[in-house]
Parts: structure tokens; C-alpha cells; sequence
């Protein structure tokens, strides 16, 4: 018979893997005709979306786990949530705040993109609530304690987006984000920098809720 635990834990794996499937098949929809499709790393360019597709992998991961029992699954979908729970996070903390005090910041009017409340909430706000659960509540074992390796590797991370985003700006001659083109190699990287600070406190929280 299956635990209370594990029964939660499929109904919210379940709706997370709907909810991020619908967003991207909304957004890859909606953008059939965009500049977007055309340009160099397409959808890929973006963070969300990159984001949002390790997000549906780790998703997708836990149901299985949480529906076979398999101990490899359960171990895979941890390693995914190190990454995906922090990383959505900083995007929920990044855009929100972005968008109420000046939405082309984060939203490049050349890409006449056309973002709907409930999409806006599905790429940008949904995924760190369920990455957050899911890594404190459910379908997880707990996750490696660790300082230096944790930190390290979030530098890698935000340091390789810095490196693809400004490799895309080289082939389209913009951003993903328009906040990046106000942005010198300075400022750049003081945010790079916040946002792996904002990755590594995220991940010892994560920590804190396990050991409870």
C-alpha cells in the first residue's frame, strides 16, 4: 500500500510535469513565427526555458520514482533538484521584481512575444514553488552536505550561461534579456556572482528543511 508521502508525491509530480509540458508546448506554439525560431540558440537562449526543461526531466523522474520504487530514480531525481530547485528560484526572484518595475527588462519587444497571465505564472512562478517542494517534502532523499564542491558548481553554471548568453549575442546582435544590454562586463558580473550566492543559499536551505 502506498504512503500518505508517496501518494502526495505522485499527484504533485504529476501536475508539476503537466503544468511545465503545457507551458512549453504553449510557448514553442505561440512563437511558430517569432524571431525567436530563427535566431542563434532559439527558445534555448532563454534561462526559463532552459530551466524549465531540467525541471520537467527531474519531474518526470520523481513520478516514475514515485510509482516504481526504483532507488536509481529516486538518487537521479535528487541530482536534478540540486540543480533545478536553486535555478528556479533565481528566476522567480530575477523576474518578478524585474517585470513590476519596468517589463522591458525582460522582455524584448522585437520578439512581439505575447505573455498571458497564467502562461507568465507557469514559466515563472509554478516551477520554484513545486522544484522547493518537491526537494523539501516529497519525492527526495536528502541531499549531500558540502561547502566548497556546492559553491563551486554554481559558479560553473551561472558562469556557463554568461559565456551561451553572450555567445548569442555575437550570432543575433541581442540578448535573450534586455537587462543584459544596459548591463557592462562589471555589472554583468556582480549578478552573475549574486545569483550563484542566491543558488548556494537556496541549496543550504533545501538542507535545513531536510534535516527537519
Amino acid at each position: 500500500m502506498l504512503s500518505v508521502k508517496r501518494v502526495l508525491s505522485i499527484v504533485s509530480s504529476a501536475t508539476a510535469t503537466y503544468i511545465y509540458a503545457r507551458a512549453l508546448h504553449t510557448v514553442f506554439v505561440r512563437d511558430a513565427n517569432s524571431v525567436v525560431v530563427t535566431s542563434y540558440g532559439g527558445h534555448l537562449q532563454f534561462l526559463t526555458i532552459l530551466t524549465l526543461f531540467a525541471s520537467l526531466l527531474r519531474q518526470i523522474t520523481c513520478f516514475l520514482y514515485s510509482i516504481s520504487g526504483i532507488r536509481s530514480l529516486n538518487a537521479l531525481q535528487s541530482w536534478l533538484g540540486i540543480l533545478t530547485t536553486p535555478i528556479e528560484v533565481i528566476v522567480t526572484m530575477l523576474y518578478w521584481p524585474l517585470k513590476i518595475y519596468k517589463n522591458g527588462l525582460v522582455k524584448d519587444n522585437r520578439f512581439g512575444l505575447v505573455i498571458d497571465p497564467e502562461l507568465d505564472r507557469m514559466c515563472h512562478l509554478y516551477p520554484a514553488i513545486f522544484e522547493f517542494i518537491t526537494s523539501t517534502a516529497l519525492c527526495t532523499r536528502k541531499w549531500p552536505r558540502g561547502n566548497i564542491i556546492p559553491f563551486l558548481v554554481f559558479s560553473a553554471v551561472s558562469g556557463g550561461y554568461w559565456l551561451w548568453f553572450e555567445t548569442t549575442f555575437k550570432h543575433n546582435g541581442f540578448y535573450p534579456y534586455p537587462l543584459l544590454a544596459i548591463l557592462d562586463t562589471q555589472k554583468k558580473a556582480i549578478l552573475i556572482g549574486c545569483c550563484t550566492i542566491v543558488a548556494f543559499l537556496t541549496y543550504k536551505l533545501v538542507l535545513a528543511f531536510q534535516r527537519k
